[in-house]
């Protein structure tokens, strides 16, 4: 089994709306996968990296791991 880690920023107003910033590309196929049943998706970690301009926008920090399961690509 194969494993793979990947970051994920995303930002959120203070209004709720969420957006991801970077790595949305590898979170978007990891969940896919994940649907699929092809792939365990893990978040092992999440971390505040801070504000935007204002105190309205913040961003967080996840880092991701995506575990291959038996028998899915052979």
């Amino acid at each position: 089994m194969r494993t793979f880690n990947f970051n994920v920023t995303m930002r959120e107003s203070a209004s709720g709306h969420r957006r991801i910033t970077d790595g949305s590309n590898w979170y978007r196929l990891a969940t896919r996968l994940a649907r699929k049943g092809c792939v365990k998706l893990v978040m092992n970690s999440k971390t505040f990296a801070g504000y935007g301009s204002s105190y309205d926008v913040g961003y967080t920090n996840y880092n991701f791991s995506v575990t291959e399961l038996p028998g899915n690509f052979n």
